[in-house]
């Protein structure tokens, strides 16, 4: 927690003040808490309105994009078990990062017996990135299959369409053998929702194998399956879709595709990106649009990096053999 002359009982007076909106300013005082911190926030907490609960947790989630070293966890941590299901789901929004075992009890609390649709949906899509660490060995693997026969159950049980989506989409993440007819079934389905669904777990899946499945839908006439495609295209780094991503930036008229090409290719890299990007960025008149671009040159950069590593690699396992 921030060192400062302002005693936290001060701030959280100003928390209190249902008739002013919180102070910013305030808003860093929150990382951090310390055990006696969170018993006086939660003892406030039940006392407050959700029009002033659910500002304050999306303005540190806000903080938290910004300033990656913030932690709101014990807040979010205190507001999930709120009875309002807009305060736990502006709540679960502070776990995107988090990488600790002990929410892992607490987020598949909530996927399997929240009654909010909106929180199990959330639940499941954040539950993911456990899988994902599982099959990085940076938790065990024990936790990571409760993981996914928790989200396992949800795909085949649960009555929402969204909340299934999600858990597919998480699934993706995971090596398991039941996965892939999983994604192939959504597939199947002819129904775009859940098309996009297979399309965005095929780019978690760390298999190439779907290059061809997924260059189908680069020309769907549905945006949100063209975006998910392109996505995929990008996370799976497939180089024979790389000309193809270069036209759909040249003619795609929707602006999410575009940028989903654009971060694609950074992923990708190879011929014509850096020229393509450089001159994107020469005729960009919107500063958000020049900031994407210039972050994905910094990401493009990284990919370059990171193939003339692997290439040397290569060249010293030969010269070595």
């Amino acid at each position: 927690m921030p060192s400062s002359s302002v005693s936290f009982s001060d701030i959280l007076i100003h928390l209190g003040d249902q008739t002013q909106p919180f102070p910013a300013k305030y808003l860093q005082y929150f990382t951090d808490l310390g055990p006696d911190q969170e018993v006086m926030l939660s003892d406030l907490w039940k006392d407050l309105a959700t029009t002033k609960k659910v500002p304050f947790l999306e303005d540190l989630n806000d903080l938290a994009e910004q300033d990656t070293l913030m932690d709101f966890t014990a807040v979010g941590n205190i507001a999930l078990n709120d009875q309002d299901e807009q305060v736990r789901e502006a709540a679960l929004n502070l776990f995107w990062e988090c990488e600790s075992k002990r929410f892992i009890p607490t987020g598949l609390r909530l996927l399997e017996d929240d009654p909010s649709a909106r929180v199990r949906a959330l639940s499941a899509a954040i539950m993911g990135h456990f899988i994902f660490l599982g099959e990085t060995d940076a938790i065990p693997e024990e936790s990571a299959n409760v993981i996914v026969e928790c989200l396992l159950n949800t795909y085949k049980n649960d009555s929402d369409k969204l909340v299934r989506r999600r858990a597919l989409e998480s699934l993706g993440y995971s090596s398991r053998s039941e996965i892939n007819p999983l994604i192939t079934q959504a597939i199947a389905q002819q129904d775009d929702e859940w098309l996009a669904s297979g399309l965005y777990a095929m780019g978690r899946s760390a298999d190439p194998s779907w290059s061809k499945l997924i260059s189908n839908y680069l020309h769907h006439p549905d945006s949100s399956v063209r975006e998910e495609a392109v996505r995929a295209a990008g996370e799976l780094e497939l180089i024979n879709i790389r000309k193809i991503l270069l036209d759909i930036l040249d003619e795609d008229e929707d602006e999410d595709v575009r940028a989903a090409a654009i971060w694609s290719l950074s992923q990708i890299g190879g011929e014509d990106v850096r020229e393509t990007f450089t001159k994107l960025l020469e005729e960009a008149e919107d500063d958000e649009f020049s900031d994407f671009l210039e972050n994905a040159l910094d990401n493009l950069s990284f990919t370059e990096e990171l193939a003339q590593f692997n290439h040397f690699e290569i060249d010293s396992d030969e010269n070595d053999a």
